[in-house]
């Protein structure tokens, strides 16, 4: 999909290829889930991590997989209870750090380290599963199973919606933010207004 955007607030979207596309684009949605999972990123560096951000989430889009995030406060110390079923990353991959140093050294070596971490990430969001983040930029954890709670009133879409349903409905308690990309494309992003 190719957006087009002029001096004006519209904007036209070209589709190439098989799956089903919204018909907004995807791109604010992005914007929100980067400003959510940057929100406590040093100032200087904030829109450098955002821009990584965007770019994984871009390409993600891209391989039209699915994928659902969660991103929890950075003053969390530890993943939540109900999402440790899954591999929980430690030490954290601190997205903030590799970008650092590459603004720092400016050589091969940090670039190439950047560039393999977006390559993890895109990984652990093309997993089975939710990928956690902190709102520090980190990663905290990948391929998380939660329970959806019983006697749920709106039981409608696949595992992947419920999924999101069940952790929208944690956000302000356990999560800041939710995230899902389904299979056809659809995406959504809901978090806590700051």
């Amino acid at each position: 999909m190719i957006e087009i955007k002029g001096v004006s607030p519209s904007s036209l979207l070209v589709h190439f290829g098989a799956r089903i596309e919204a018909e907004l684009s995807p791109a604010p949605i992005f914007e929100d889930l980067t400003n959510c999972l940057t929100s406590d990123v040093p100032s200087d560096i904030q829109e450098q991590v955002g821009s990584f951000y965007r770019s994984v989430f871009s390409g993600v889009n891209r391989a039209g997989h699915g994928t659902l995030a969660a991103v929890i406060s950075a003053r969390r110390r530890t993943v939540p209870e109900r999402f440790r079923d899954g591999i929980i990353l430690a030490p954290r991959v601190s997205v903030a750090e590799r970008v650092q140093s590459v603004l720092a050294k400016n050589d091969c070596s940090s670039n190439t380290q950047l560039q393999a971490c977006a390559a993890l990430i895109t990984g652990m969001l093309l997993s089975d599963g939710v990928t956690i983040f902190g709102s520090d930029g980190t990663v905290r954890a990948y391929n998380v199973f939660i329970k959806h709670p019983k006697g749920r009133a709106n039981v409608s879409g696949g595992a992947r919606m419920r999924t999101f349903d069940a952790m929208a409905d944690l956000l302000g308690e356990e999560l800041v933010g939710a995230f899902i990309q389904s299979q056809d494309g659809q995406v959504q992003f809901r978090g806590n207004k700051r």
